[in-house]
């Protein structure tokens, strides 16, 4: 799922987040101990702060 969601580039930066950090931290661990993508960061602001400014980029993600 992670490769079809991030690609298989485990350099690329990935930004986690979630409501309050308790997701975001264990999709950080996955992606980070369990499945080798070496930049993963947290985003502590939650979606809510980041989509209120509308010139921050965000990229909808599908697969199937």
């Amino acid at each position: 799922m992670a490769a079809g969601v991030i690609g298989k580039d485990r350099d690329r930066e990935v930004i986690a987040y979630c409501g309050v950090g308790g997701y975001a931290s264990s999709w950080c661990f996955v992606l980070r101990e369990l499945l080798g993508y070496h930049n993963v960061k947290i985003y502590d602001g939650a979606a809510q702060e980041w989509t209120s400014d509308p010139q921050a980029p965000v990229v909808k993600y599908s697969w199937s």
